[in-house]
Order: C-alpha cells, then structure tokens, then sequence
C-alpha cells in the first residue's frame, strides 16, 4: 500500500521578491520611527538644560554677542541653528541677528536666505568677489533704501562700474560707504569712475566715505 504525500507548492520568485519588499519596507519605517522618537528624546532632553531656562531676549542678546564678535558676520550664527531645534527657532526668528551679512560669490544663493530672516530691518552688507556681479545686482537693488552700511571690495573696475551704475534708488538710511578695488590697472576699462550719481546723491545719513582705486568718485543730486 502507497501513501501519496502531498507538498505546498514552491512560491513563485516574484512573490519571494514581493515578500522580501514588504520586510524591508517595513523595517525602514520602524527605523524612521525610531529615529522620530530619538529626535523627540533629545529635544525633551535639552528643555531641561539650565541655559534653555534663560529668557528668549536673554539667549538672542548671547547670540548678537557672537555676531559681534565675528566682526558682524551673521553666518557665524549657522553653528548656534545646529546645537538644537529650540536655539534654531529663536535665532531664525530674531530678524536683528541677520543684519550684517559678508557675501561672495560662492555663497550667494545662501544669503538670499540669511537676507529674508533679516526682515525689513536696516542692513550692512559687504560684497567681495573676482566674478561676475549680476546675482548681487538682484539682491541689492530691491534693498536699497534698508542700507545702513555698504562695502563693495571688487577685483576690477567693470564689475564696480556694473553695481553702482544699478544703485539709483535713495539710500536715507546709508552711514558708511566703502569702495575698493583691487586691481586698479583694467585695460578692458580704461576710463575713470569720475562721475557716477549713485542713489540719485540722496544719502543725507552718510557718515563715512572709504574710497580706494577708484579714481575720484563724485556724488552728486
């Protein structure tokens, strides 16, 4: 007498694939999970840190002690943001530590964004760059009339010629003008910045005049 064993048949390979799919899915949103918890963890830790129990004007005028101390430069505030979501939210909601921003062409992009935390508030901006000035043009123009303090440090005259030849609007609130260039020798350029009419000669906040390079510069109404 025979006895007739019968076997489940084997499972297809796109279902083994289909199952081994849904077991890594599934472990990628446990680890996703997890790792909320951790962030949430951590976030609880750090309300209980005795610095956090400062007052929020205390903790940005600490902060605004920082920017001052790296000459104005608000980017050195990026290493605050990363410490832990509570210093992020305060000082990307404090527009006055935004307000002195040190650009070039190589993290242009990055400060339209530090540029739009500073609000409506008045700004010192500090351009240095060898390249070509159209994106700063953009950036600067719609902010004149914010300008409380502007440094143009530029390679060649073109470029210098390029930016204040944009600057038509008034700058009422402008205190200190700086214009440098570097390379004082440009045979593509040869004729003097002798007369240029920036901010239609309506800066009557002006305080300070730092010119260097660029032959006699005449401000006029």
């Amino acid at each position: 007498m025979s006895v007739l064993c019968r076997f489940p048949p084997l499972a297809s390979r796109e279902e083994v694939l289909r199952t081994s799919l849904a077991e890594q899915e599934w472990r990628l949103f446990t680890i996703r999970q997890l790792a909320r918890e951790m962030v949430f963890l951590k976030q609880m830790q750090n309300t209980t840190a005795p610095i956090n129990n400062l007052q929020t004007e205390i903790l940005v005028e600490i902060f605004a002690y920082l920017v001052d101390h790296h000459a104005g430069d608000s980017r050195h505030l990026l290493r605050v943001t990363h410490v832990c979501g509570h210093w992020r939210a305060i000082v990307c909601n404090a527009p006055m530590l935004w307000t002195t921003l040190s650009i070039s062409m190589h993290n242009i992009g990055f400060s339209e964004e530090l540029l739009r935390r500073s609000r409506s508030l008045p700004l010192a901006l500090v351009l240095t760059t060898s390249q070509n000035t159209s994106r700063f043009i953009r950036l600067i123009v719609p902010n004149i009339h914010r300008l409380r303090a502007l440094h143009l440090h530029l390679w060649d005259k073109r470029n210098m010629r390029r930016i204040l030849d944009r600057l038509r609007a008034s700058a009422p609130n402008l205190k200190e003008l700086s214009l440098k260039i570097m390379s004082c020798d440009d045979p593509q350029d040869p004729e003097p910045l002798s007369y240029l009419p920036i901010f239609r000669g309506d800066i009557p906040s002006l305080r300070a005049l730092t010119t260097h390079g660029t032959d006699t510069l005449v401000i006029v109404p």
